[in-house]
């Protein structure tokens, strides 16, 4: 790792840090120069990543946290943290199966990680953005969202309300140097996709993907890098 790259002097929040996604983001930001503020729930994974970065020659600081946890996202927005950049991967599916199999908590659970926390997050965050006149929210959705999703339909609702929690950031700061951007993802092959879906379902929807196969956390992480990059400079609130 070597970070002399474009995000030398920025810090950068991810969420749903400690696996996955969060995981490969992470990497890919501290070997860009970002300070990486690691989210999760799981201690010993974010601490076990941070000396990985560490080790690389890049800045990372665990925080074990929830994002659910509205005392820590107080602090957040009492400005605990200074962070310039927010990559949203933390995510729960409901048990897979029909929607009225699914129990009132569990669609709550998904509709909160999913989406709540976003604009939680996002409201928190966007005051010491817009006072240092530069700021970053990509949130991660997914294909669900536009083309629904059979046994998994909390997970989708919840997807489709990240579009427009992004158009609708950049609609309130168009001039303040605030963006936001939304990945809308395919099937990615993580450890939680694995374990929420059966082997036949990924069978099937690989089967519709014109790649023929499931995505990886680091393609991922390479759209993250291209979205904040300077060659990206011109978007705003793209899907």
């Amino acid at each position: 790792m070597n970070p002399t790259g474009f995000l030398v002097g920025r810090t950068a929040l991810v969420t749903g840090a400690g696996r996955g996604i969060g995981m490969a983001v992470a990497k890919e930001l501290a070997s860009l120069g970002a300070r990486v503020y690691l989210v999760g729930r799981t201690a010993s994974r974010l601490y076990t990543l941070q000396d990985e970065i560490e080790t690389a020659g890049g800045d990372a600081v665990a925080i074990p946290a929830d994002v659910n946890d509205g005392d820590w996202i107080a602090s957040l927005k009492a400005g605990s943290l200074e962070v310039d950049i927010l990559v949203h991967t933390a995510a729960a599916f409901a048990p897979y199966g029909p929607l009225e199999q699914c129990a009132d908590e569990d669609i709550l659970t998904v509709i909160n990680t999913n989406l709540v926390s976003a604009l939680r997050l996002s409201a928190a965050l966007l005051p010491n953005m817009k006072r240092r006149n530069y700021g970053m929210l990509l949130f991660l959705g997914s294909k669900a969202a536009a083309l629904g999703a059979a046994n998994q339909a909390a997970y989708a609702a919840a997807k489709s309300g990240l579009e427009g929690l992004a158009k609708s950031v950049v609609a309130e700061n168009a001039f303040t140097g605030v963006n936001a951007h939304l990945i809308e993802l395919g099937l990615i092959d993580t450890e939680r996709t694995r374990e929420a879906m059966t082997a036949k379902a990924r069978e099937t929807l690989c089967a519709r993907t014109p790649a023929g196969r499931m995505g990886t956390p680091e393609e991922v992480a390479a759209a993250v890098k291209y979205l904040l990059s300077p060659d990206a400079g011109f978007l705003r609130g793209i899907t």
